[in-house]
């Protein structure tokens, strides 16, 4: 009887171990280098709740025409791509505050290959 008691006790006591977060985790952030090739302004959020899992990132940044200048297109054989993959490590707080992430993103366009290519980001992460 005290085994069983015991145990019941036991379980209960680690059943606050395994719950898991009812809020998504968001984060805005600076990059420097990585997927935008100078930098860019991001927005970052988890699909389901918690940390981890698949997520979303969205963003703005500026690329030169390094060929051309920083004009608009007039010709739209111009039109190139920049196609990117990425694999790296994020550090985000239990709750809210700074945010990091380091990452390696080969690069991709209609004449070359960069495998060496990373980034740096910086900014705030919160849980909604």
């Amino acid at each position: 009887m005290r085994k069983s008691l015991l145990l019941v006790l036991l379980f209960l006591s680690t059943i606050d171990g395994f719950a898991q977060e009812k809020t998504k985790r968001r984060a805005v952030y600076t990059e420097l280098l990585g997927s935008a090739v100078i930098g860019s302004v991001n927005y970052d959020f988890r699909f389901k709740p918690g940390n981890d899992g698949l997520g979303m990132r969205m963003g703005f940044s500026y690329l030169p025409d390094v060929n051309h200048g920083s004009t608009f297109l007039t010709d739209f054989k111009d039109i190139g791509y920049i196609a990117f993959a990425k694999a790296g490590l994020r550090i985000t707080p239990k709750n809210t505050g700074l945010f990091f992430n380091l990452n390696w993103t080969p690069l991709f366009n209609r004449d070359e290959i960069q495998w060496t290519w990373f980034g740096l980001g910086i900014g705030y992460s919160w849980n909604e």
